[in-house]
């Protein structure tokens, strides 16, 4: 470790980390921030993975995400979380709904597949386009309450880690 970072002593479990030029969510690792001093502390914070999985960074330090990537990410983990359930519900009502309306779709497996398919992927195109709008604040409500209350702890930590003055 460089003689100009120490360590903070604060652990932390699961987070954000720059790995390989992208951004990965590392929930099972053990981390401490590192305060660095000197003329390389103009540039992005780092942690030393102290412990967990995968091991293959413990003992190594790691690049936190910046605040904005540190959104970023979050917001796409929520979204990604939930946009299959979503299609699977959409799904299930709008193949429902056909039923119930009493519209003859179900002649021939042609007409089955053919009417199907036009009412449920525009159904599905319409819940998943409100769903990315009603995520699009990283730091919203919904955003918040969607992605666990694990994760949303990893995320103010980091955040007030990442955001903290030096």
């Amino acid at each position: 470790m460089d003689a100009n970072v120490q360590e903070t002593g604060q652990e932390h479990e699961g987070g954000w980390f720059v790995v390989d030029g992208e951004v990965e969510f590392l929930d099972d690792v053990l981390w401490t921030p590192l305060v660095e001093d000197g003329p390389a502390a103009g540039g992005a914070r780092h942690a030393l993975v102290t412990g967990g999985e995968p091991t293959e960074h413990v003992g190594s330090t790691l690049e936190l995400a910046s605040a904005t990537a540190l959104d970023d990410a979050r917001r796409s983990t929520v979204r990604r979380l939930w946009s299959t359930p979503i299609a699977i519900v959409v799904a299930a009502l709008v193949f429902t709904a056909l039923e119930l309306s009493g519209v003859p779709w179900r002649t021939s497996l042609g007409r089955q597949v053919l009417v199907g398919l036009a009412v449920a992927v525009p159904c599905l195109a319409v819940a998943e386009g409100a769903w990315f709008l009603a995520t699009r604040n990283a730091r919203g409500r919904l955003v918040r309450a969607m992605g666990g209350h694990r994760t949303r702890g990893q995320y103010d930590r980091q955040r007030a880690v990442v955001s903290e003055e030096r």
